[in-house]
């Protein structure tokens, strides 16, 4: 449901879904998962016990991981060649270390039970263990538990946990494994270590001379108390629409008033593409060929899709920086006003943005209000009201997105084709969304009037599952 949005090029994943931007923000991993007083954070976790080939069968989660101060939790399938590209990778890496106080879990996303059987029996190292692949009396499996409370949207992913706490140290740990195994266990850096001189180059690419070098220290960047990273690129086409109007609401700023400076970070294939898009831009970039502090700070502020537009701040120069938004490519749609109207709201414009509260609808469930076929202005405004005031009472529901939308543009359209709905003169369709779910929605399209407590009622109903499960593209 990414649209229009598209997906960096990247040889590192096999994605599952539908087209994630905190950090992706780090869940707690034991949010939401039944547990006793008396369990350990890696039991609450993983659950009470795995599979263990040494043992030949279930063991204590307590007992199997004891001593280990890092879980790796690897999820993986058969059918996926990255997957069968990395594994042996991940076995050399952690036959290499040696190291008892780090333990692999594999965390199946095999087909049938055979696939999952045979690929841990046949590529995985004795040592590690596995989560089951089903569960006692039909309830879900753990695994998938897991890869959702873990937002796992790509294979194959290594999710590095710390044991003693069950929280999540990165969910990179793939690319720390090929690309700097020395630095394990990959901990990220802070933000203003991210952006020292260290990481950020010390050179710049000019915004008048293209083809110059402006030290970080002499350029807008280093006084500036705004600073957007521009995540784009040339062959993407929601990137090249985009472009302009970010360059009319940069060039739009008083040079009196110019609130937020902006480097452009390229995802594009190569440098004579990188000029040719930097070409249009008025702004600094880091140069083309520094790769290594791009990805940098795709990884750290969750990257996965273009045009991205991350927007920090301090009080003033030299102060520590913070996120304001990752979603600035919305604010800017919006016309929203800089600096207060970008902090971070608990609802969104679905027509705009499918992001909201540093997460987006691919990987957290989403209530979703359709009223674009309402034929009065007066009851979408309403639908908005009612929408916005909803989103307010879960400001700090972390599990729970909320969308309106009163327009068809963006991924309205499509979520309307994948739910087999239509526009309604004279009632808004209510949709809960659990893309993580493997795709499941809800629907309730005969609402005469949306209010706080009509959503809270049917999400009620739908937890007490008084409201049918349907497929994504399924049939109608």
């Amino acid at each position: 449901l990414r649209v229009p949005r598209e997906r960096t090029p990247t040889p590192r994943s096999h994605r599952s879904r539908a087209s994630k931007n905190e950090t992706p923000p780090k869940p707690s991993p034991t949010d939401h998962i039944m547990t006793t007083a008396a369990e350990s954070p890696m039991e609450r976790l993983l659950g009470p016990t795995l599979l263990s080939k040494e043992s030949g069968g279930s063991v204590a989660t307590r007992a199997a991981l004891d001593g280990a101060a890092v879980v790796g939790v690897y999820f993986s399938a058969q059918n996926s060649s990255p997957c069968r590209g990395f594994t042996p990778k991940l076995a050399a890496f952690f036959a290499e270390r040696g190291d008892a106080a780090f333990k692999v879990v594999f965390a199946s996303a095999d087909r049938d039970l055979s696939a999952f059987e045979a690929y841990w029996r046949d590529a995985m190292p004795a040592a590690w263990l596995a989560l089951p692949f089903d569960e006692a009396g039909g309830a879900p499996p753990r695994r998938k538990l897991v890869a959702k409370q873990l937002q796992v949207s790509a294979l194959p992913t290594l999710v590095l946990v710390d044991a003693a706490t069950g929280e999540v140290i990165t969910t990179e740990g793939r690319e720390g494994v090929e690309a700097r195994p020395a630095e394990f266990p990959f901990r990220p850096k802070g933000l203003d270590e991210l952006l020292s001189a260290g990481v950020v180059p010390e050179i710049l690419v000019d915004a008048n001379t293209k083809d110059a070098a402006t030290p970080f220290a002499a350029s807008p960047l280093a006084t500036a108390t705004h600073v957007g990273l521009y995540f784009s690129a040339h062959w993407c086409p929601p990137c090249r629409g985009f472009t302009p109007e970010l360059v009319k609401y940069y060039n739009g700023q008083s040079d009196s008033n110019k609130k937020l400076e902006i480097a452009f970070c390229s995802s594009d294939r190569d440098g004579e593409a990188f000029a040719e898009y930097f070409a249009s831009m008025p702004w600094l970039a880091l140069p083309f060929e520094n790769r290594e502090a791009k990805e940098a700070l795709s990884q750290h502020f969750g990257v996965r899709g273009i045009p991205t537009l991350v927007v920090l701040e301090r009080d003033a120069p030299h102060a520590p920086w913070r996120v304001l938004t990752r979603d600035g490519r919305g604010c800017v749609a919006r016309k929203a006003a800089f600096p207060d109207d970008w902090r971070p709201r608990p609802y969104g414009d679905i027509a705009q943005t499918v992001e909201s509260k540093d997460s987006d609808i691919n990987d957290v469930a989403a209530l979703v209000v359709l009223a674009e076929g309402l034929d009065d202005a007066d009851k979408r405004s309403q639908v908005v009201a009612a929408v916005q005031a909803f989103a307010e009472t879960r400001r700090d529901d972390k599990d729970l997105l909320v969308f309106y939308a009163t327009t068809d543009a963006g991924p309205v359209g499509k979520i309307r084709e994948l739910t087999h709905t239509k526009p309604d003169a004279a009632r808004p369709t209510v949709l809960k969304l659990d893309i993580p779910d493997n795709g499941a929605f809800y629907v309730k399209d005969d609402l005469d009037a949306v209010d706080v407590a009509s959503l809270e009622a049917f999400l009620a109903d739908v937890a007490a599952s008084k409201v049918g499960r349907r497929q994504l593209g399924g049939g109608s």
